[in-house]
């Protein structure tokens, strides 16, 4: 058991809480403005021609305590690093504020009769999926025509029901809950300390202080960051992608994706071809922890089932989505995440909710999920971890100050952008090794 003593940081003890460390103090509202400060993120949070704006709660405290709490389970000393990690992608591609957009320029608030809704147009099905969603006889022919089309739309619509219509259509969006409020869905809702995890315990078994090997299955973000934490503590990586679906984020900012996947190794997939289904069967037996983001329904369909794969042989399994695994069939960014589950800012002209940071739901989820999946890999036996990336936000505003503050320019440096790493494996690089193995 790690000692709280030895958390650096007053909120890192909660990320452990669920392995049995006491729960701390929350931060103070020093500790959280100069947090966010040194972060980056109020530089990219607010509109292009007004302040910037330190976000509500305390989000990058959280990544500190992410940083000790992961540190104590090393046995090393704790940095003052991962709260940068919350703006490293807009660092690196020069993004700025561009509110009522997200920095990204997918992601916006469309007013209700009732309120807000969060809508992320990142994809370009979705920008196709919004005909249907307002029921229009043709499909937009652009994203902006798309969002006239969802804001003439939605002014007659109550959130909650434009929010169900959206979901139901499969597009990326949520109801952006009323200023001081937060994910009330949650199973927690309102505990400042409560774990974000739904922890499912299959097997025992010894406590494991070797480095373990994980099987990424994951995409974009915050799964990918997860491995990365690991492995940079001593884990082997492997990536593991389908042929007919390589991740996304190789189609974004190169040095990111180095970044992000420097050092590991790459794997691919066919699954219509029975060898690679073998060969995914062989990995996951092989492999100590298993990162995924998809929805338990692809999953299947691949021949995957979580539960009986830990079963099986002793493995930490960690799924990281949008809403959690009780809600398998809705979708989301970490953007339109983080404003549902009521990380937006405000900036006093109006109270149109803009979006914090970059796609902040995605880094802050990938540092708690580096932080349980080697605490529950220490700890042995096998088990499911089921992290909802509006949970963690959601315990981030709880029990913290709820409104942003405008400050001024210099006061507000911009992201710091991460160290250059090695290019990340082309992908299948390694496929044939572990064929052979």
């Amino acid at each position: 058991m790690v000692s709280p003593r030895s958390l650096s940081s007053p909120s890192a003890a909660a990320r452990l809480e669920a392995w049995g460390v006491d729960a701390p103090v929350p931060p103070t509202e020093s500790d959280r403005v100069r947090d966010w400060l040194e972060s980056g993120v109020p530089a990219l949070t607010g509109r292009p021609d007004g302040p910037p704006l330190v976000p509500p709660g305390a989000a990058a405290t959280s990544a500190i305590g992410c940083e000790a709490a992961f540190a104590a389970l090393l046995g090393i000393d704790a940095g003052r690093s991962w709260h940068y990690l919350l703006g490293a992608r807009a660092a690196l591609t020069g993004w700025q504020r561009r509110g009522p957009f997200s920095v990204g320029g997918s992601c916006r608030a469309v007013r209700c009769s009732d309120g807000f809704v969060a809508v992320n147009l990142a994809r370009a099905e979705d920008v196709a999926s919004i005909a249907a969603v307002v029921e229009a006889d043709h499909v937009a022919e652009s994203t902006g025509e798309a969002w006239h089309l969802l804001d003439d739309w939605a002014a007659a619509q109550q959130g909650d029901s434009a929010a169900a219509r959206l979901q139901l259509l499969g597009v990326p969006g949520g109801t952006v809950p009323a200023p001081g409020a937060w994910w009330v869905e949650s199973d927690a809702h309102g505990d400042a300390h409560g774990s974000p995890v739904i922890r499912s315990d299959l097997v025992d078994g010894p406590r494991r202080d070797e480095a373990p090997l994980v099987v990424d299955l994951s995409s974009l973000w915050a799964g990918p960051l997860c491995s990365m934490l690991l492995g940079r503590a001593g884990a082997r990586v492997v990536k593991v992608e389908l042929a007919a679906r390589l991740d996304g984020a190789r189609r974004g900012n190169a040095d990111f994706y180095n970044f992000l996947h420097g050092g590991h190794e790459s794997v691919v997939v066919d699954l219509t071809d029975a060898r690679d289904h073998g060969l995914l069967r062989r990995l996951l037996k092989r492999a100590d922890i298993v990162v995924e983001s998809s929805r338990p329904r692809a999953l299947q369909s691949w021949g995957i089932d979580a539960f009986d794969v830990c079963r099986r042989t002793p493995t930490t399994w960690v799924s990281l989505t949008a809403y959690g695994r009780r809600f398998p069939d809705r979708v989301g960014f970490g953007d339109d995440v983080a404003m549902a589950a009521g990380l937006a800012a405000r900036d006093g002209n109006d109270e149109w909710p803009l979006p914090c940071g970059d796609a902040i739901a995605d880094p802050l989820t990938g540092m708690h999920a580096a932080v349980h999946a080697l605490a529950s890999h220490r700890a042995g036996g096998s088990r499911v971890l089921d992290i909802a990336m509006a949970e963690v936000v959601a315990r981030t505003l709880a029990g913290s100050a709820r409104e942003a503050v405008a400050v001024a320019v210099d006061a507000a440096p911009p992201p710091r952008a991460p160290a250059p790493t090695a290019a990340a494996a082309t992908a299948g690089k390694d496929t044939e090794t572990w064929r052979a193995e």
